[in-house]
């Protein structure tokens, strides 16, 4: 069975909440998969092309 919820994962008590109803649809929590995305508005960066820190 796969169960899908929402949650704003950056706040703890939906974090709590949403396994908390896993938990009391399932019974118990085997597997969880954090499939969390972000989106920015803004222009992405340039790539770096070196390692070193920038001076």
């Amino acid at each position: 069975m796969v169960l899908a919820r929402t949650a704003d994962l950056t706040v703890s008590d939906e974090v709590d909440a949403v396994i908390a109803s896993a938990v009391a649809d399932l019974g118990r929590l085997d597997v969880l998969v954090n499939n969390a995305g972000c989106r920015r508005s803004a222009a992405r960066p340039e790539p770096r092309t070196s390692l070193r820190s920038p001076a």
